[in-house]
């Protein structure tokens, strides 16, 4: 039955909107109005996780790939959940309108969040239309001036991880996609989505690496910080990068070391130690990230250890 109404709902959405694009053509004081509908449609399509009533709407006007970007914010976005169509459907809409020249998918921004197509494939755990994107469109491997597309996958993969997680500890399921049984199984193929995004970005975008967001985290101290939900997957991916800065601090002053201990991570900080990470750098507040460990867990041995200075290390 959703697969009747999804049909019948794209039937009338490419009705509905090729005769109000062919109306504004021909009055101009109807434009604004029918430009509205469009997006309202489109949100719709979206909504319902209709992928032919996103084509449809692509092929019946003649929209910008700056309208197709908007409607990603409306796409839901929990682990497994996410429509897969539909961020597939508005990818080829917003490649179908650079190459018909209304617009560039590179300079497309949604306004609200500044992201562009790239963030939001970021954001869902969506690597395979990033390299799509790379490939079908021109310059997007240069970053925008909004958010991060490494920072976003970082916090696409914790936003997805985290009702997982919370299922386990209430032993229940908080997710309309599995039950709580699943929980494990799902852990680990969201943690292989995402961490195949992150690959995917670092190819489009490796110059992000250490760009700060707007908050002041970078992705490698966020990773850190998150390396209980995330897993040291994240960080081995990061810490391979070309021109990681393992030691480069927050707006706090905080190293990405600092933040595993504060998220009481031994194996994140011994993955960290090994990277080369400074034990001896302090914050802001001048505090190391031994410190910070001894104040969140002074039990923890294995992880004081992995942040004892080589010269404070005893044979």
């Amino acid at each position: 039955m959703r697969g009747v109404a999804r049909a019948a709902f794209a039937s009338s959405v490419a009705s509905d909107v090729r005769a109000r694009w062919i109306h504004a053509s021909r009055r101009r004081d109807t434009v604004v109005a029918s430009s509205s509908r469009f997006d309202a449609l489109l949100r719709d399509a979206v909504r319902t996780a209709s992928a032919r009533g996103v084509d449809a709407l692509a092929r019946a006007s003649e929209a910008h790939a700056v309208d197709f970007v908007r409607a990603f914010a409306c796409v839901r976005c929990e682990c497994e959940a996410v429509e897969d169509g539909v961020v597939d459907a508005l990818a080829r809409a917003m490649v179908r309108a650079e190459r018909a020249g209304r617009g560039r998918v590179a300079e497309a921004r949604d306004a609200r969040a500044g992201r562009d197509a790239v963030c939001w494939c970021a954001k869902f755990g969506r690597g395979d239309v990033v390299r799509m994107l790379a490939r079908e469109s021109s310059g997007v491997g240069a970053s925008c001036s909004g958010e991060s597309a490494v920072m976003a996958a970082c916090v696409g993969a914790s936003r997805a991880l985290t009702p997982t997680q919370l299922s386990k500890a209430s032993g229940s399921s908080v997710s309309r996609a599995w039950t709580w049984a699943d929980d494990a199984d799902v852990v680990a193929r969201t943690r292989e989505r995402y961490c195949e995004t992150l690959r995917a970005v670092l190819e489009v975008r490796s110059s992000e690496i250490n760009r700060r967001s707007a908050n002041g985290w970078t992705p490698l101290a966020f990773a850190s910080r998150h390396a209980d939900v995330l897993g040291v997957d994240f960080l081995e991916i990061l810490l391979d990068a070309p021109g990681v800065d393992v030691d480069l601090a927050d707006a706090r002053g905080m190293t990405a070391l600092m933040h595993a201990a504060s998220a009481d991570s031994a194996r994140a900080c011994e993955l960290l130690r090994r990277a080369g990470a400074d034990p001896r750098a302090r914050d802001a507040r001048g505090f190391t990230a031994a410190m910070h460990a001894a104040f969140r867990n002074p039990s923890n041995v294995a992880l004081l250890a992995a942040l004892a200075a080589d010269d404070e290390c005893v044979d």
